[in-house]
């Protein structure tokens, strides 16, 4: 402990933080999209490799469920998936790849809030503090080495705030520039990141009734967050123009408020009781973020960015309000929060050790091995894949796919994301969600499969056995290609 209490005030300790990450994501770096939220990683490589297949154009998002349109439909901003399929373009594709870059993401997002804290405190200690609870965050963990493009929202909003105070401190128009580039690109990438402008303009606020920022600098700053909130707002925009004009909803780019207020309490509760200690601080963090809060409220500190990121939780928790119906199985939407609750929870380090400085080294050392704990049996532990052994197993896969043709627009189901089965299949066609849903009638009363069947559909792909015992199946059916224990595939007739 000694030790380790010596090394955190290094002034390169972070390449600790970053040597521990590495090594505790090793083991895990060739694995295929799987285990929870299997479906997010599926569509975000799938719209990747789409852009390395067929165009690299990240103004025209593609997804593979696109029925018998060219697939182009409005999502957010593709600066992961674009980014992603850059190194296909240089290393061809391999499902290794977003691993990689989203483990580089995930370093990068430490090296930037260890240097915001340094920045806010310039203390070593606690900047190491810091960024080693946040790697360590269960929630982080899992999600740092998966394809979310959540990753580089996040580690772009800490950087637009890192650049703000570099700048601030040494007002050199490129550190601005940067801020305006990271804020920009955090809000186009997932538009609630745009929340990390808003201590940025509080503190300009703060700064020009004290008389410390001129108004002509105000104005400058005015401008250019105008500027970020259009461009991000009029990508949304546009995004919302290609859902309407294609018709294919894959992709949620829009937040469904919550519509029963039982349930919303729920969600509430289980997001402070259960998900706030277990995945997304981890229980030694939690701890010390628990600590961090009554100290501060004991104490009340002064510091220039308190009423910035004040005004940060402010508009964060109305961001939850409307996100909650989202929040009760999509915990990564409550990343935006990671920074304000990591900065408290450095204060509660500080706080512990102080006092007994033993005490708060075996809590951050408690830290990793909690996270792996909470997450290494329950997501990527064998067994929990939570995709089919067909699609995971290499050799399987290349069975099933290699017997479908390259162009053929395939029916396959039911799929209750419409991409995992595209994605593992490598093909694009008709997705139906529910078992049974392909013999039900739909518009003006045509079977599904038929209107499937007549726009194009020419191979149908069932991961469910059941859906065999269809009695109308048979007479579309032309020959049986493809049968095991978990999936069925055949040439339909034409």
């Amino acid at each position: 402990m000694k030790l380790f209490s010596t090394i955190i005030k290094h002034p390169n300790a972070v390449w600790l933080i970053l040597f521990m990450v590495l090594l505790t994501h090793l083991p895990f770096m060739n694995e295929p999209p799987r285990s929870i939220h299997v479906w997010r990683q599926s569509i975000t490589v799938a719209m990747s490799r789409n852009l390395y297949e067929e165009g690299m154009n990240p103004l025209k998002p593609k997804v593979d469920c696109r029925y018998d349109t060219d697939g182009i439909t409005g999502s957010h901003f593709l600066a992961y998936e674009f980014s992603l399929a850059c190194l296909y373009q240089v290393f061809g594709f391999h499902e290794f790849i977003h691993r990689w870059w989203s483990l580089s993401l995930y370093m990068l997002l430490l090296v930037g809030f260890y240097s915001l804290i340094l920045g806010l405190t310039a203390n070593l200690s606690f900047a190491f503090a810091g960024s080693w609870m946040l790697a360590f965050s269960p929630e982080l963990f899992y999600y740092g080495i998966n394809a979310l493009p959540d990753i580089l929202a996040l580690t772009a909003g800490v950087w637009s705030l890192v650049f703000f105070m570099h700048w601030h401190h040494s007002p050199k128009t490129i550190k601005l520039l940067l801020f305006f580039a990271f804020i920009t690109v955090s809000g186009l990438t997932k538009l609630q990141y745009i929340c990390f402008g808003v201590p940025v303009a509080t503190f300009c606020i703060i700064q020009v009734v004290a008389k410390k920022y001129s108004l002509s600098l105000l104005l400058k700053l005015i401008v250019l967050g105008i500027l970020s909130v259009t461009i991000c707002t009029s990508w949304y925009v546009y995004a919302t123009y290609l859902v309407n004009k294609s018709g294919l909803r894959v992709i949620g780019i829009i937040l469904y408020l919550e519509d029963s207020w039982r349930h919303g309490i729920h969600v509430i509760k289980q997001n402070l009781l259960s998900d706030l200690p277990e995945l997304l601080l981890g229980f030694s963090s939690f701890i010390l973020f628990v600590l961090g809060s009554y100290h501060f409220i004991k104490s009340k500190p002064k510091h220039p960015w308190l009423i910035p990121f004040i005004s940060m939780l402010v508009v964060l928790l109305f961001y939850y309000g409307a996100a909650l119906r989202q929040m009760a199985i999509h915990q990564y939407y409550l990343l935006p929060f990671f920074p304000l609750l990591f900065l408290v929870a450095t204060y509660g380090f500080s706080f512990v050790h102080k006092r007994n400085a033993m005490i708060a080294m075996v809590l951050l050392t408690l830290a990793p091995l909690l996270a792996c704990i909470r997450i290494i049996p329950a997501r990527w532990s064998k067994g929990k894949e939570g995709i089919l052994q067909t699609f995971y197993q290499p050799e399987k896969r290349q069975q099933l796919t290699q017997l479908i043709p390259p162009n053929a627009r395939i029916i396959t189901g039911p799929d209750l994301s419409n991409c995992i089965n595209f994605y593992f299949t490598h093909t694009k066609g008709f997705g139906y969600r529910l078992p049974g849903e392909l013999f039900k009638s739909v518009w003006g009363g045509e079977l599904m499969i038929d209107n499937y069947v007549g726009r194009g559909a020419t191979y149908i792909l069932i991961t469910d056995k059941n859906e065999l015992n269809q009695p109308q199946l048979n007479r579309y059916i032309d020959t049986v290609v493809f049968e095991n224990e978990e999936v069925w595939l055949a040439k339909l007739r034409e």
